[in-house]
């Protein structure tokens, strides 16, 4: 990578986990959070408690899962323990309905906004899985970036604090274009396909088919006229160790 003049990027998932926990960790769910922790933390303590959880779920004809208890550098974690919490609420609010404990039960306003959480976090967690997976590679990026980025700008909840905080820190934090090596990876990845490789490739291939230029002519200047019409080939050139080298033969 160094003798091609190629930086080494920054690891996607450690550039996600703050982005994640701007949304996880603001006024409105970190208190929920906090709450939400207590009553897991209350089922999963106690052989007796998690004995009556079990009774209620087969009572109210619920799956028997167990509570998840998050770790806090794992945004992902955060997610499958509100996931499990919400799949068990109705056992959970039959239980504090009917044993005094210290710690209340979620507000009727604190349920509908894990439940819109969620269904927010879906995709996230989805591309966090594949980008994960033993099997991912730098050319995963871009494709899972470019969904997510249309996932928050079709997202119908404009008035959801999640969401419009989660699509702000992520127009400030992500930005590929910055980096020739995602566009080349995505570039080189036959898997790709649609937004993520064809136009690139069909780009290439128009790009590759002109006609050789003079060696007397301005390089620079062809690329300025011709920027719009080859997008992300001009990612490429616009880079410095790359514009000096003319593709002439």
């Amino acid at each position: 990578m160094v003798d091609l003049d190629y930086k080494g990027v920054p690891c996607f998932m450690h550039t996600l986990q703050p982005a994640m926990d701007t949304a996880l960790k603001h006024n409105t769910m970190a208190q929920i959070l906090v709450e939400s922790r207590r009553i897991v933390t209350h089922f999963n303590h106690s052989n007796q408690v998690s004995k009556k959880l079990r009774d209620l779920q087969q009572e109210l004809n619920l799956s028997g899962h167990q509570f998840v208890q998050d770790v806090c550098t794992r945004w992902n974690s955060t997610d499958y323990m509100i996931s499990r919490l919400f799949e068990q609420k109705p056992a959970v609010s039959l239980y504090l309905a009917e044993t005094s404990v210290n710690f209340e039960n979620l507000s009727n306003e604190e349920w509908t906004i894990l439940r819109k959480s969620i269904e927010l976090l879906k995709p996230f967690k989805g591309i966090t899985k594949i980008i994960r997976s033993s099997r991912s590679s730098l050319s995963e990026v871009i494709p899972g970036l470019k969904t997510l980025q249309k996932y928050l700008e079709i997202y119908n909840d404009e008035n959801m604090e999640m969401k419009v905080l989660l699509e702000n820190d992520w127009k400030s934090r992500f930005d590929v274009n910055l980096n020739k090596v995602y566009t080349l990876a995505t570039l080189l990845d036959l898997r790709c396909t649609h937004d993520g490789r064809s136009k690139a490739a069909h780009e290439l291939q128009c790009y590759c088919a002109l006609p050789v230029i003079k060696r007397d002519d301005d390089l620079f200047q062809w690329w300025s006229r011709n920027n719009s019409r080859y997008p992300e080939m001009s990612r490429i050139a616009s880079v410095p160790s790359l514009s000096r080298k003319s593709r002439l033969q």
